[in-house]
């Protein structure tokens, strides 16, 4: 189960001041941008349409990808 899943399953549960705390924990989280507009009902999730945004400003642009090794050397432990 995932971390958002179990923050939703938890919540209802809690008094709605830690609800509201909570929120305002994750607002003040680096990298959280406050919607400039009502986000459609299929992205809610915030980092999935964070990553949207990013990738969706990076189309059509050619990636330099390294080239692929067989094998992976590693040191012995």
């Amino acid at each position: 189960m995932s971390a958002r899943q179990e923050l939703l399953q938890a919540l209802p549960n809690q008094p709605e001041k830690v609800a509201s705390l909570v929120l305002m924990y994750l607002h003040s989280l680096p990298g959280y941008v406050a919607p400039e507009k009502p986000v459609p009902a299929a992205a809610v999730d915030y980092w999935e349409s964070y990553w949207s945004k990013v990738y969706g400003s990076c189309e059509g642009m050619e990636w330099d990808e390294p080239e692929e090794q067989e094998f992976e050397v590693r040191e012995e432990w």
